[in-house]
């Protein structure tokens, strides 16, 4: 009686929901290249769509070169959707401390000769202390460049594998070298976020 019950519930939310999609005039996206967005890592998976995109037709007129694609599912058993709008923003690229670095033998000693380094004699203190910043700043990204490479490119790298594994699992069941691979880059994602 029970499963009887919460089958009524979820046909009159599923009811709720389509009259809410249908009076706000939503439209779902096509979702390029995936079927599936949702996999439990089973073997064999169990594959569903579960993820999805609603635009209402205002947004879609303000972005007609909008297009939806499934990320790497590497940090979870859902694949992430980009909603790419086509929008070209370009800017300087910014100096961004990375919190790993800290816990690196031989972060503080980096830190320590750049910030000692000698300077052009400047009266403006703060100017002195711009300086200091920027030449830290340039140092870290080079130190880390020699002592981890670039942890980006890394995930980047291994997130396209995976993608291209949840795309090859869309339509056929992954061989067990493909499973351990897709296991193993998802760990080392998961330990470089970390």
């Amino acid at each position: 009686m029970r499963d009887k019950n919460n089958a009524n519930i979820n046909r009159r939310r599923m009811a709720m929901f389509r009259r809410f999609v249908n009076d706000l005039e939503l439209r779902e996206a096509n979702l390029l290249g995936r079927r599936y967005t949702w996999s439990n890592g089973c073997d064999p998976p169990t594959l569903e769509r579960l993820d999805r995109w609603f635009s209402s037709l205002d947004w879609d007129a303000l972005h007609p070169t909008a297009s939806l694609s499934a990320l790497s599912s590497s940090l979870s058993d859902h694949a992430p959707l980009l909603m790419s709008t086509a929008v070209d923003y370009r800017c300087k690229r910014r100096f961004t401390f990375e919190s790993f670095w800290v816990k690196l033998d031989g972060f503080q000693e980096a830190v320590a000769a750049s910030w000692g380094a000698a300077i052009a004699v400047h009266a403006d203190p703060l100017r002195r202390l711009d300086l200091k910043l920027r030449r830290v700043a340039r140092d870290l990204q080079r130190w880390s460049a020699r002592r981890v490479g670039n942890i980006r490119d890394q995930i980047l790298v291994a997130n396209e594998v995976i993608r291209q594994l949840d795309r090859a699992q869309d339509h056929r069941t992954l061989e067990a070298p493909e499973m351990a691979l897709r296991r193993g880059l998802k760990r080392r994602v998961l330990g470089i976020a970390s």
